[in-house]
């Protein structure tokens, strides 16, 4: 696996340190032909006290360095059995 980081600390127009860093993160990417659909169904769910309940669901993938990144969020459904039709690419769930 070909990965990198880069870090720099940022300057102001005249050159002098800024509050601040940019970090620029690489790694390699894979191709990838799957697709995944998948329906996820959330039911006996509540909302708040004084709400009707609105759901989402978010699919996130895991960095090599721990961090989870957000690939997909559906829209928000309301009702307390729901249905989540999803359609992904394998590449968006490896590589981002």
């Amino acid at each position: 696996m070909i990965q990198g980081q880069f870090e720099r600390g940022l300057r102001d127009k005249k050159g002098g340190p800024f509050k601040g860093k940019i970090i620029v993160r690489s790694e390699e990417i894979i191709d990838s032909r799957d697709h995944f659909k998948m329906v996820f169904e959330v039911g006996g769910v509540s909302g708040g006290l004084f709400s009707s309940p609105k759901h989402f669901l978010e699919i996130r993938r895991a960095n090599e360095d721990g961090n989870f990144v957000l690939v997909k969020r559906t829209d928000p459904v309301v009702g307390k059995l729901v249905q989540f039709p999803i359609s992904i690419s394998g590449s968006t769930l490896n590589n981002g």
